[in-house]
């Protein structure tokens, strides 16, 4: 861990700072999972059917786009490596020009340190990072750094969560679409027979 945590700051590669697209990746776990959750019946009603249709649809389409970056997806929630660690913690700190290089190196050695004993994943490193870069006029406290990293891994652990129980709540929605679908049946048969029955009279 020493040589990793020692390494002269220059050595680390800067190239995943440059400023890219959102990946697909990036989306789903930015996404809100909980929008989907309970989308199909709002305040516990029953809703009508155009919207479990859409909630439905919007629901697997969001499904299918998590299938498609299976791998990625658990790539991203598996902790980083050590050396992974190392090489991001070591960019990080070249971020704030107006501290010496002694205060930064020693700065970067415990941080690091620190954060290689939670093992975060690469995504929650990335990001907390990331916003601390564009936050902080001044270079943040390893507490505000390690507190960063938390709260990333705490929302991505939710919505990977929300994420695995969308199959669970589409079922619902589908069993819930069939039974709207039965009662608009049942209404318009009585209606018609209704109807029937004042013609006849």
């Amino acid at each position: 861990m020493n040589a990793i945590v020692t390494l002269p700051i220059a050595s680390f590669d800067l190239a995943h700072l440059t400023p890219a697209a959102p990946s697909p990746l990036e989306v789903i776990l930015s996404a809100s999972g909980p929008a989907f959750m309970g989308v199909f019946a709002p305040d516990g009603g029953r809703p009508e059917l155009s919207t479990l249709r859409e909630g439905i649809q919007r629901a697997q389409a969001f499904l299918d786009s998590c299938a498609a970056q299976t791998g990625a997806l658990r790539d991203a929630a598996a902790p980083l490596p050590v050396e992974a660690i190392g090489r991001q913690i070591g960019a990080f700190v070249t971020a704030w020009p107006n501290a010496s290089k002694a205060d930064l190196a020693g700065y970067g050695a415990q941080l690091a340190e620190d954060v290689i004993e939670r093992r975060p994943c690469r995504y929650a490193l990335q990001a907390a990072l990331r916003r601390l870069r564009h936050t902080s006029r001044f270079l943040p406290s390893i507490a505000e750094v390690l507190v960063a990293i938390d709260g990333e891994q705490s929302r991505i652990r939710g919505t990977l969560w929300h994420v695995s129980q969308i199959p669970t709540e589409l079922d619902r929605a589908r069993t819930a679409l069939a039974a709207a679908k039965g009662r608009a049946k049942a209404t318009r048969q009585r209606d018609g027979e209704r109807s029937s029955l004042g013609g006849t009279a």
